[in-house]
């Protein structure tokens, strides 16, 4: 049986979530080849695409584990410094700013999970 690594934003176990006629569930019974994505019990982040295997989600799903996303009960990001962060299975940028986590716009965010650094600029 394919393994399913962990949620990398709150720890939760996850869990395949199949796909038949634009309804989404679970099942105890583990079909790789069936249409399907997979989502965490706990916080409810998912992948956003529904994959033409649930196998294959499950490899993608185990490589977003492996990511360099640092939920923010482990550390939190230096200074103001603006970072990619993950809010209700989204992600978007923001910082932290008088204790809170704020968006680029300066508009409070409630449920922040994990953040990492921006990546480099690009140059030629």
């Amino acid at each position: 049986m394919t393994e399913l690594k962990s949620c990398p934003f709150c720890g939760g176990e996850a869990v395949p979530v199949y796909s038949d006629k634009g309804s989404l569930y679970t099942s105890n019974i583990l079909m790789l080849s069936a249409k399907g994505t997979v989502k965490c019990k706990k916080c409810e982040v998912r992948l956003q695409r529904i994959y033409s295997r649930v196998g294959k989600a499950i490899e993608a799903w185990n490589k977003r584990a492996e990511s360099e996303w640092i939920p923010v009960t482990e550390r939190l990001p230096e200074g103001k410094q603006e970072v990619l962060v993950t809010e209700y299975g989204d992600t978007d940028m923001g910082r932290r700013f008088d204790g809170r986590w704020v968006d680029r716009y300066g508009d409070k965010m409630k449920d922040v999970t994990a953040w990492m650094p921006l990546p480099e600029s690009y140059t030629e």
